[in-house]
């Protein structure tokens, strides 16, 4: 529900947003304006508010559900972050022997001479 587009007599909107009070989980996402997502004393009641560049709040929406959308990654984004994070743990996990190392052995042997002698 959009409060601000609801007809509501001054002050409800207030008393509305003091009667569903402040939960544990607050997140702020920056994109074209602040945005404000804020859970409520109600599990899965959520007051989401967007602000434009110049701070104006030009939304206000109570959500319920178990993320708001606002801040819920899409399928095709997380699918790209799993295949990006494979590709980068590739790339960490090259043979010990390419990465220059100044670790020594118990012996006091330099670690690398180690290696090449395997």
């Amino acid at each position: 529900m959009d409060l601000r587009g609801v007809p509501l007599a001054p002050g409800e909107e207030g008393r509305i947003l003091e009667f569903l009070g402040t939960g544990e989980v607050r997140a702020e996402l920056e994109c074209g304006g602040l945005s404000t997502v804020n859970e409520s004393r109600f599990a899965g009641v959520w007051i989401v508010t967007h602000h434009d560049p110049s701070g104006e709040i030009i939304g206000r929406l109570i959500e319920i559900s178990f993320v708001p959308d606002i801040i819920r990654s899409q399928v095709a984004e997380m699918r790209e972050s799993r295949e990006r994070i494979a590709r980068e743990v590739a790339l960490m996990s090259g043979p010990a022997v390419s990465r220059p190392t100044t670790a020594r052995s118990t012996d006091g042997e330099d670690t690398a001479k180690v290696l090449e002698k395997r």
